[in-house]
């Protein structure tokens, strides 16, 4: 079985659905936990979504390194390098990886709301899992993950272009 990466994003959803989400004012530290978890959730749904689209849409080397290795073939001691390289600044190398032009107007635009809302939702679960003192509200969390699953539509819509 394959996991579905953008059922992180659905559990992001049922997360916030909580009835603990819907009392309390101020936020409650259980409210808080619920929406850290979810943010982190929807990121990490639509980043691993980006993930597989750059390996099985457009082939993207690094990801193929990867596959590779996952099937127990060996690597070449410059495509181990490469691959490890890459993975030490991962997310940073799939955000540059849907920068590059596809020289098509319509992919482009999508690969760029693509990156851009992956940015933002990265910078809200940096922010999710690192600052304490941030205090989260529903309706920026439901946001963020409506922002995620727009995303994943971006994807499939690059996916089906192919």
């Amino acid at each position: 079985m394959t996991f579905k990466w953008a059922s992180y994003i659905s559990l992001a959803e049922t997360l916030i659905t909580d009835p603990v989400c819907n009392s309390a004012s101020p936020p409650s530290d259980e409210q808080q936990a619920i929406y850290r978890a979810a943010l982190s959730r929807a990121y990490y749904g639509l980043f691993n979504c980006a993930c597989n689209y750059l390996r099985d849409v457009e082939r993207d080397e690094v990801f193929q390194l990867q596959l590779r290795k996952n099937q127990g073939l060996t690597l070449s001691f410059a495509e181990e390098n490469q691959l490890k390289l890459a993975q030490a600044a991962i997310h940073t190398y799939v955000s540059n990886q849907l920068a590059i032009d596809a020289r098509d107007a319509q992919r482009n635009r999508l690969r760029k709301a693509l990156r851009k809302e992956l940015g933002e939702l990265k910078e809200r679960r940096i922010e999710s899992d690192y600052r304490e003192t941030a205090t989260f509200r529903y309706n920026s969390v439901k946001s963020a993950i409506r922002d995620a699953q727009v995303a994943v539509g971006h994807i499939m819509q690059l996916s089906s272009q192919r």
